[in-house]
């Protein structure tokens, strides 16, 4: 099993916490429910984090099969629609421009990990977005 992980690096506007929420669970949530392959979807939302951490403000992951299944989920056509209604959430919700430049939208660092004779072990991608 592989789970791909994004961490979603951003401040969400003060005073739109649940909203955000709301948007993500309604708006993207389905959308990544409908990644090819894809067998458990997980989000977490911070609700604190220590001084001088960055600020996250979800964690999405996902677990597929094999590393096979995800490089298929990642080049369906349900990708390029999970990531518009992605951008349009954040543009919404995040602060800083509207829309914030590519590099800093998500800044999204996919990290996937699988279990490898037992122990686990990490395979790491540059951000995504």
């Amino acid at each position: 099993m592989i789970t791909r992980y994004a961490l979603f690096e951003g401040k969400v506007k003060d005073g739109h916490t649940e909203a955000f929420r709301k948007a993500v669970i309604e708006r993207i949530l389905p959308k990544w429910k409908q990644f090819p392959h894809a067998t458990d979807v997980r989000i977490s939302f911070a609700e604190s984090r220590d001084e001088g951490a960055p600020e996250l403000s979800m964690i999405l992951a996902i677990n597929y099969p094999d590393l096979e299944a995800v490089e298929e989920a990642l080049a369906s056509p349900v990708r390029a629609e999970a990531r518009a209604a992605t951008e349009a959430v954040l543009a919404e919700f995040f602060e800083g421009q509207n829309p914030p430049p590519r590099d800093v939208r998500q800044r999204i660092q996919a990290v996937m990990s699988s279990r490898v004779f037992g122990k686990p072990s990490f395979l790491a991608y540059g951000a995504t977005a």
